[in-house]
């Protein structure tokens, strides 16, 4: 038997998604978790994050920017190699901190957004 709390003839819902629909859109500010963060705030939901999806979150996020940071380079290193103009360095990319930001977002994605860690 399911049951279910009502606010305002609203039922309340708790949302749990795979860290695949979180990292299509890392920065969560694209229309679905606008309008999933809208719906959470209106009906005093929770958005539930397990364990196993923030740590699997984190790590292909880790690793994808990596992989991104090394393309970029390679591709900086090949346009300064076809110009005619002093190389420029290719600027430093704190991984560490663009991995604490990722983690700083899904704790606290949106102004009034309750979070749930387990």
């Amino acid at each position: 038997m399911v049951e279910c709390t009502f606010v305002w003839g609203v039922p309340l819902m708790d949302v749990i998604l795979d860290s695949n629909r979180i990292l299509a859109d890392p920065r969560l500010k694209g229309n679905h978790f606008s309008e999933l963060f809208i719906y959470l705030r209106r009906t005093n939901s929770s958005w539930v994050v397990p364990a196993i999806v923030f740590h699997e979150a984190t790590a292909k996020y880790a690793r994808e920017l990596h992989s991104r940071a090394e393309r970029a380079r390679s591709a900086w290193r090949q346009m300064w190699h076809f110009s005619m103009e002093q190389e420029e360095p290719f600027p430093d990319i704190d991984v560490a901190n663009e991995l604490r930001n990722f983690k700083r977002r899904i704790v606290r994605p949106a102004p009034r957004v309750r979070v749930s860690l387990y």
